[in-house]
């Protein structure tokens, strides 16, 4: 036991001055963004063009004050999420970029043949599919993706190269073209 030394303790002697607080009487740099308003937020500011979902906003403002945030503050997180959004909105436009990129490069659909295969993929949708097929693939970026394009296209080729089946008419024989039954004002 003599031999155990003493557990050193951290910070000055009992008999030295304390060392002055650099930093007292001054406001710390986030002190403005708290201090919940005594009424209602004011409406906070939206980038322009942006519109403000009314529901979410009425779920903010408990948030904010939840968190003991003062109008500037709650005002900086609605900055922060604009930014996120605009974010998110960049990163989106550059991955459907990327996509039409891929297409274009595609070796079966790609170059030259890329505008043929973007038309047999559409009169396809325009036959066979719904307003909703073509919004999930708007919504989803699906229409922009090679292998879709590729798919569709093939598709587009192999219903046009079939007889129609029924009074034994050759391949529709009297029909007017897909084009033109899709784009009756052009």
């Amino acid at each position: 036991m003599g031999s155990e030394e003493p557990a050193k303790i951290e910070g000055t002697d009992l008999g030295a001055e304390p060392e002055a607080d650099a930093d007292a009487g001054e406001v710390p740099p986030y002190a403005e963004y708290h201090g919940v308003p005594e009424g209602e937020y004011e409406d906070f500011q939206l980038p322009d063009g942006a519109v403000a979902d009314e529901a979410l906003a009425a779920e903010f403002r408990p948030f904010a004050k939840e968190l003991g945030l003062s109008q500037k503050g709650a005002q900086r997180l609605v900055d922060f999420k604009a930014k996120l959004d605009q974010r998110q909105l960049e990163v989106w436009h550059d991955h459907l970029q990327n996509l039409r990129g891929q297409a274009q490069a595609h070796p079966e659909i790609g170059g030259g043949k890329y505008n043929e295969a973007v038309g047999l993929g559409r009169q396809v949708i325009a036959k066979f599919g719904t307003p909703g097929l073509r919004k999930m693939m708007n919504d989803y970026g699906v229409g922009a993706h090679p292998e879709m394009i590729a798919f569709m296209a093939r598709i587009g080729r192999t219903v046009g190269e079939t007889p129609a089946l029924g009074n034994g008419d050759s391949a529709g024989a009297g029909q007017k073209p897909l084009h033109e039954i899709l784009y009756k004002d052009s």
